[in-house]
């Protein structure tokens, strides 16, 4: 990947034209720093000339005394320019500091998705750059990552919150860009920016390896280097993504109750890599996880399936019932065991929607509360003794989600239904975001369409 020594703003209005169809609102991810009010001063200007509404996002993270401060700096020099910002604040750390990046990075995402969600945004821009990519790939590097891990940060990614819309996009339109080309960029234009004193505390990981790659760039090494790697790790993912959605839909059959059907010997022919993205597929289809799955859990499985035996790992359970291979939720992760809590009941009002086990969204429209529990959770007396669950594998069935009214049964997915509550297992959405960095290709969409899994809310 070439980086262009000087910073060109033409780039990046072209850039935005590309990456922001539509015409829904746009938010910004701003802290007042270099790189985020370069971002701020261009995408200001570019959407005030196509007409698009946009808002600054500030989160104030309180990690020091003069966060609030700072935050009421951005917020004024957003609105100096007429841009809409809003400062959201976080609640107060609880840690001991070890982890205190990966905590705020999860705060400002949750703060700029209740932002999207509050004004329809579809699109939200972050100001990272080729420096910010290159210093993502070396501690992943360092880390023992895969080409996975190694394809860093895309101009165009997923949401990272699971249960947001795929439609929500996180855009990078400087990560072509030098940090410090924005800057005398934004010296030229005169312009003021906050310098965060954290970015240079080298308890961090991020400001120590900040460091380290600049001692190597003043001996020779070029930054272009890592980022080009991260470009090829990137393709290769995209590539191997293709393949593999192609392949999980041969090798698995989604069931509207939560459970997977395995076809042992497809999976069997597959190349390792290929194997095991459909394998995390299947797993965060069945668990409703949100976010990177236990790497001795998915071998753990790989290993029963390639060995035609039963096991357990990452929350979810392989094992055989008819003479076919499934993948079913791990009871002891809904009914709860020695030292873990089973999961919560869901108490939903009329005409409400929640989300119970990360798994199946509900949707009442009765005209009284309903709740959302396992299914070994009902008092047996309250179970019809004509339920019929025999297509389901023993050990699965507890683990059923069940709508009911004083502990009478109104719903359980695929198996009995009732007009005022509608359950819609997430799965297929759960596999479109494992296999996908991007948003999915049509002929993927278009196959989960035709199996009732996907868009039927």
């Amino acid at each position: 990947m070439s980086l262009a020594p000087h910073f060109d703003p033409a780039h990046i209005y072209a850039r935005l034209d590309d990456l922001l169809p539509g015409r829904a609102p746009v938010l910004l991810g701003y802290s007042g720093g270099g790189d985020s009010h370069a971002l701020l001063l261009i995408a200001a200007e570019w959407a005030r000339a196509r007409k698009r509404e946009f808002h600054a996002v500030i989160v104030d993270h309180g990690l020091r005394q003069e966060s609030a401060a700072e935050a009421q700096i951005a917020r004024n020099a957003a609105t100096g320019i007429g841009v809409t910002a809003h400062i959201a604040n976080c609640p107060a750390y609880r840690g001991d500091g070890s982890g205190i990046q990966a905590w705020a990075r999860a705060q400002r995402y949750a703060c700029l998705a209740q932002r999207a969600r509050d004004t329809g945004a579809q699109h939200i821009l972050l100001g990272h750059t080729a420096d910010d990519q290159a210093e993502t790939l070396w501690m992943r590097l360092i880390a023992g990552a895969g080409y996975r891990g190694l394809a860093a940060m895309g101009e165009d990614d997923s949401f990272p919150i699971a249960d947001m819309s795929d439609e929500l996009r996180v855009l990078r339109p400087l990560l072509g860009v030098r940090r410090q080309a924005l800057r005398d960029w934004l010296g030229a234009q005169n312009a003021q920016w906050i310098d965060d004193p954290s970015n240079e505390d080298r308890r961090h990981t991020r400001i120590r390896t900040r460091q380290a790659l600049t001692r190597l760039e003043q001996g020779g090494f070029k930054a272009a280097t890592l980022t080009g790697l991260a470009a090829q790790c990137r393709a290769l993912k995209q590539a191997t993504s293709q393949v593999a959605a192609r392949a999980f839909l041969q090798v698995a059959t989604l069931t509207q109750w939560g459970g997977i059907r395995l076809n042992a010997d497809c999976f069997n022919a597959l190349s390792r890599p290929v194997g095991r993205l459909v394998l995390e597929a299947a797993i965060a289809c069945v668990t409703g996880a949100q976010g990177p799955l236990r790497r001795q859990g998915v071998a753990a499985l790989r290993d029963g399936l390639i060995a035609d035996l039963p096991a357990t790992g990452a929350g979810a359970v392989l094992l055989s019932h008819r003479s076919e291979i499934w993948l079913v939720r791990d009871p002891g992760a809904v009914l709860g065991r020695v030292g873990e809590d089973p999961i919560p009941d869901l108490d939903l009002p009329s005409s409400a929607t929640g989300l119970w086990d990360g798994r199946f969204s509900v949707k009442t429209r009765a005209s009284h509360a309903v709740c959302v529990t396992s299914l070994g959770r009902i008092a047996p007396d309250n179970v019809p003794t004509d339920l019929d669950l025999s297509a389901i594998p023993p050990l699965a069935r507890k683990t059923l989600p069940v709508a009911h009214r004083g502990g009478i049964i109104l719903a359980i997915p695929g198996v009995v239904n009732h007009p005022d509550v509608t359950f819609v297992h997430n799965g297929a959405a759960r596999a479109r975001r494992c296999l996908f960095a991007g948003q999915a290709p049509a002929w993927f969409d278009d196959a989960l369409h035709e199996s009732g899994l996907l868009g039927s809310q």
